[in-house]
């Protein structure tokens, strides 16, 4: 169905025309409820709409930045401390009250599988593991991405 079939069909639902109800005002309300479908679809199957993306691991670096619409939507993150390593899942924990001073950052994790974890904080993932080392494509975030507005 194309975006002139979809509104042709409402105006002809809502009994509207052009003019009583704008493409405009149309719009916010398809988009809306657009999400609304999308996201009672992922209820029904969690991964209808998971999209991959990797990240590269900077050395020394726990912080790493992303966009409000991935982290809103994030499902799991995967984490691979040396480039001949398989990723594994990082454990979320969802409120971290522990010490961010490095050492015991590294004291009490690892990299190790089931060793590691992360938080959602500033727009971002904050890395709880071992010392991190240089490598490309070492994070992967498994994500909801619905369909365009």
């Amino acid at each position: 169905m194309t975006g002139t079939q979809l509104a042709a069909l409402i105006r002809y639902k809502t009994r509207t025309n052009s003019t009583t109800f704008t493409d405009t005002d149309m719009l916010v309300l398809v988009n809306i409820f657009k999400d609304e479908i999308s996201s009672l679809i992922v209820e029904k199957n969690v991964g209808y709409f998971l999209i991959p993306s990797t990240f590269d691991l900077v050395l020394n670096q726990r912080e790493y930045s992303f966009d409000d619409t991935l982290l809103n939507r994030l499902h799991k993150v995967e984490i691979k401390f040396s480039s001949s390593d398989s990723r594994f899942p990082a454990t979320f924990i969802k409120d971290y009250q522990g010490s961010e001073t490095e050492s015991e950052i590294v004291k009490n994790y690892s990299n190790s599988k089931d060793g590691f974890a992360y938080t959602i904080r500033r727009r971002g993932i904050f890395v709880l593991s071992g010392t991190i080392s240089a490598v490309t494509g070492g994070g992967r975030m498994w994500w909801h991405k619905y369909p365009a507005d």
